[in-house]
């Protein structure tokens, strides 16, 4: 069994203890009913794993693949510093974009001062972006990919293997999972948690 040392242990208990607080802030001290922020909650965690799910099948992103598997880690240390380079690579995107010169060849001058014109509100959205994630979302979804990437391992590393009928061919569990293991447990996190929060939402309207 791998053993690990002093750092890893001490990631994790910042991660879970600053979602612990995000909890306690947002069910103990904000206003609202509380059904309402548990259906939030489960939003913002469903839409996140549906769009690392999608990102994942991308093709356009398959340089940040790497990336993108350090984003749905066990391991913490991994995790978070997947998550900061991410959100890194956000922020010099918006702030770097807007430093370009328009080329010789451009067909509309006007378009592209309107682009540069709008480029500094965008780059102030995905630096504020980036810091949410880091802060909000990050140690938020740390707790669910824990568990997903509990339930992929006991797939993947079991002696036997499911195979589900559909239509006229055999498709096997584990090699689905296999395939992409971060679109599957984008898509465990995502389609429940979305599901959930629906429901919460439905609950509320008939009581």
């Amino acid at each position: 069994m791998k053993k690990y040392g002093f750092q890893f242990y001490l990631v994790a208990v910042i991660i879970v203890s600053i979602c612990v607080i995000e909890l306690i802030v947002l069910f103990a001290w904000s206003k609202g009913d509380w059904l309402d922020k548990v259906s939030a909650l489960l939003a913002v965690i469903g839409l996140y794993g549906l769009a690392l799910g999608f990102f994942s099948k991308s093709e356009v992103l398959v340089p940040l693949k790497d990336v993108l598997t350090e984003l749905t880690s066990p391991n913490p240390i991994r995790y978070i510093s997947a998550n900061a380079y991410f959100c890194g690579l956000i922020a010099l995107i918006g702030a770097r974009g807007g430093k370009k010169g328009m080329n010789v060849d451009c067909p509309s001058k006007t378009l592209w001062f309107l682009g540069l014109f709008l480029w500094i509100p965008l780059t102030i959205l995905l630096i504020l972006f980036t810091i949410l994630h880091f802060l909000i979302i990050a140690p938020l979804t740390y707790i669910p990919m824990v568990v997903v990437s509990a339930i992929t391992i006991k797939i993947n590393y079991s002696s036997g293997d499911d195979i589900v009928k559909i239509g006229n061919k055999d498709i096997s569990i584990k090699s689905l999972v296999k395939g992409d293991v971060v679109a599957v447990k984008g898509f465990i996190i995502g389609v429940p948690a979305i599901a959930l929060s629906f429901l919460s939402q439905v609950f509320m309207i008939i009581i």
